[in-house]
């Protein structure tokens, strides 16, 4: 108790005590103030402003801070509303105080590169973006874009092809490498500032194709002859000198190889002479170039060689109109006429070559028609194309040959898009809506090698090829989905191996509250807690209607016993119906058993009573419980009116009564 007040004592004197001398000091210099226009020793600011000058003002080179008497001292403190202080006070906010105040939403504006951008391999590509933060600019955030170069760093310090420091436009830039491949590269800028952030998705496609265009002077030759090429290599519209090789295929079996080289202009040509030991049929060139970054531009055109002059002219003739526009993994079926002298040309052998070298045989279905049918593959050349078409018979020693060429335009495969789950159209808030979409092209194949990108309101979702052709995806609505429309923007955007390409979208309307499921799968422990508490409550139950059943039964055959001991004493003392041997047997075993239940009706009575429950005895038993030892040993002897004589003897067992023995009285 002593050391306790010593502490409490000690305590006093060391906290309260200085602050009151200092209290008293303050006082007393206050006291000294002479206004004398001099500060005095014992004088100061905040004791004699009047000698001494106000303590107040701002604190020079340093922001938000001013001076005031702090404990009767002048001293530097934060100055409050001041827009510096590290404290977002009321009537700031990002837009007028970026230096307390976190924003609360970014904007990210894209810049460069634009949509329609492509890029060559050794191009500089620069990534810009104008960064606000609750409408206005967002100086030192960090920005930074991941693209096929990497994870990389953006700047805003004028410095980086950006345009001014701290203009709120972030930039960064770089040349193509060499090694870039041919791909439209999946991109994204993502900025933060104060622990806020914001994402901008796009693609930068990269192409490293020049532009070639080359001729050969035509389309039939017979070995031996000079083939003439002559062609011009361009990027962008400007020349490329460079090396041109160009290749001859037969039957995909190289024929020959040349090269030679374009000018200032771009503009190459060579002469190739043909050979007696070349193969005669359908040759394919390749012509190519490349500039000093690998990019490179290449064209091929097929013609017909044969390997002996004096070669009968026949005409292969297209219909006047014939269908121009096709798409990958369309059929073609045209019926072109092989005439001599405009006679009808039966059994001639008639075949097309296509650009990507392939060679298709036309089937005669009359006399002088011959039938083209060909499915385009998924990966062939789009754009403008030439298709050649040959034909030859000979009748003897006499050989009849012609060709003519058709153009066709091919766009990307027609790929179609079905959501087959959910068919609904609503979703309610909270929901998760499980989806599954197919993809396959209009012959019902599944695409090729696809890449699928998945939106739902703007936010990308990741999806699962479970089969071919067939996406799984799920999204649970939110209350950040729910905008003034009150709907969900399904968007799906996805392209084969080839660049075939399909977008699909679907509006789903939201309705209702949060849903049970939704509180379920957001708080499972929670809602596990509860189960398990109610099926602990109900085991609770059952166990304490069981014990309850149990002392029931005990208290239904406590009576009853007491009823058999009463009916035993009846008949043993008022009626003489059985021989004390019987009497003290049948009483032993009534009051054994009465004491097993007495006994087990309290260890259940304390057992209750350590867990806290209350036994209502007289609810339970009919009346309050008493042992049999409680009861009058009286009402144990009934005796009849009679005049008997008795004498006494003790009671063995668990009762010491005296027995009182009937004599027979002799009249």
């Amino acid at each position: 108790m002593i050391k306790k007040l010593f502490l409490v004592l000690l305590i006093f004197f060391v906290c309260f005590v200085p602050f009151s001398l200092a209290e008293q000091w303050n006082q007393l210099n206050f006291a000294l103030c002479d206004n004398d226009g001099i500060c005095d020793s014992g004088e100061d600011k905040c004791t004699c402003a009047s000698d001494c000058g106000e303590c107040s003002g701002n604190v020079p080179n340093a922001l938000c801070q001013e001076y005031s008497c702090l404990t009767g001292l002048c001293r530097a403190q934060i100055k409050y509303y001041c827009c510096g202080n590290h404290i977002c006070e009321s009537g700031e906010d990002f837009s007028n105080c970026d230096a307390d105040c976190a924003p609360t939403e970014l904007t990210i504006e894209l810049l460069s590169p634009l949509d329609e951008n492509v890029f060559l391999r050794g191009d500089q590509i620069t990534f810009k973006a104008k960064i606000k933060a609750d409408g206005v600019i967002a100086k030192q955030a960090n920005v930074r874009v991941k693209t096929f170069a990497g994870d990389i760093p953006m700047y805003d310090d004028g410095n980086h092809s950006d345009e001014k420091a701290n203009d709120g436009i972030y930039a960064v830039s770089f040349l193509v490498s060499e090694l870039t491949s041919k791909n439209n590269y999946a991109s994204e800028i993502s900025a933060e500032k104060l622990g806020v952030s914001k994402t901008h998705n796009f693609i930068v496609e990269i192409n490293p194709e020049l532009s070639l265009d080359f001729l050969i002077d035509k389309n039939n030759f017979v070995l031996g002859d000079i083939i003439h090429f002559e062609g011009f290599l361009l990027k962008r519209g400007n020349p490329v000198s460079t090396v041109i090789t160009i290749t001859a295929l037969n039957k995909n079996q190289a024929v020959f190889e040349s090269k030679t080289k374009s000018d200032k202009n771009g503009f190459f040509s060579l002469d190739q002479r043909t050979s007696l030991i070349y193969p005669e049929g359908n040759w394919h060139f390749i012509v190519s170039g490349k500039d000093g970054f690998e990019n490179e531009g290449l064209l091929e055109k097929t013609v017909v060689v044969s390997r002996e002059a004096g070669t009968i002219f026949m005409d292969v003739v297209l219909p006047d109109s014939y269908q121009k526009l096709y798409s990958r993994g369309s059929e073609i079926r045209i019926l072109f006429d092989v005439l001599f002298d405009e006679i009808p040309v039966e059994d001639a052998e008639v075949n097309a070559l296509f650009p990507d070298g392939k060679e298709v045989a036309l089937k005669m279905v009359s006399k002088g028609k011959y039938s083209l049918s060909y499915s385009l593959p998924f990966d062939f050349p789009l754009g403008e194309q030439k298709i050649l078409v040959n034909a030859k018979k000979t009748i003897g020693s006499v050989k009849y040959g012609g060709s003519t060429e058709m153009g066709i335009t091919v766009d990307e495969a027609k790929i179609n898009a079905v959501l087959v789950e959910p068919q609904k159209q609503t979703a309610a808030l909270g929901e998760e809506l499980n989806f599954r979409l197919k993809l396959n092209y209009e012959n019902g194949n599944a695409l090729s090698k696809p890449k699928i990108s998945v939106k739902i309101n703007n936010k990308e979702i990741s999806s699962n090829e479970k089969e071919p052709g067939v996406f799984y995806f799920s999204y649970v609505v939110k209350n950040e989905d729910l905008s003034e429309a009150r709907q969900l923007l399904l968007e799906v955007q996805a392209t084969d191996a080839f660049g075939n390409k399909v977008y699909f979208d679907r509006l789903f309307e939201v309705t209702g509250e949060l849903t049970l499921e939704y509180y379920f799968r957001e708080n499972p422990l929670l809602f596990l807690s509860v189960i398990f508490a109610f099926i602990f409550i109900i085991i609770v139950i059952i166990v304490v209607r069981k014990r309850l059943n149990t002392l029931n039964s005990l208290a239904k055959r406590k009576k009853e016993l007491e009823r058999l001991k009463g009916d035993l004493q009846e008949k043993y003392f008022n009626l003489g119906a059985m021989s004390s041997e019987q009497y003290y047997s049948l009483l032993s075993k009534y009051s054994s058993e009465l004491r097993d239940i007495d006994s087990a009706i309290d260890a259940f009575k304390k057992a209750s009573e350590e867990k806290g429950i209350e036994v209502d005895e007289e609810e339970v038993f009919g009346e309050k419980k008493v042992s049999f030892d409680d009861v009058e040993t009286a009402s144990m002897f009934k005796i009849s009116g009679e005049k008997n004589s008795f004498e006494e003897e003790e009671m063995p067992g668990l009762f010491s009564v005296k027995k009182k023995r009937r004599e027979n009285r002799i009249p």
